[in-house]
């Protein structure tokens, strides 16, 4: 569970968490938990996006209202300005009923400077 990442901060404890997710993955391609803190560690860790947005694509696949992950593509999308991929997981998420304030919040936060950083994206 979350405690992987929460325990593992050292380069060499990331290193430790990605070998426990890769072997519960290899046990069990479908471990939807495995998945996608594989890629918080390949995101937030690694700095890895492609490597994060295939593992929370493919558990999308898996679990089309995995909201968690609807929301860290959404984050991911709009941080690189992929504003149109971006509306569509955030809106996923909130059409979804279980988005919670803080979800609401990064919604509106990201979508406030939408406009402004589309537009300087042309």
């Amino acid at each position: 569970g979350r405690f992987i990442l929460v325990r593992y901060k050292s380069d060499a404890d990331t290193a430790l968490a990605e070998e426990h997710l890769s072997t519960a993955l290899r046990l069990d391609q479908s471990n939807a938990v495995a998945m996608y803190h594989m890629g918080l560690l390949l995101c937030d860790r690694k700095r890895d996006n492609e490597g994060a947005v295939k593992y929370w694509e493919a558990l999308l696949v898996l679990d089309p209202g995995h909201i968690n992950a609807k929301r860290r593509l959404g984050r991911l999308f709009a941080t690189n300005g992929d504003y149109r991929a971006a509306d569509q997981h955030y809106k996923a998420v909130l059409a979804s009923g279980k988005a919670d304030m803080d979800t609401v919040d990064e919604v509106l936060a990201i979508m406030k400077d939408a406009p402004t950083r589309f537009a300087e994206s042309r």
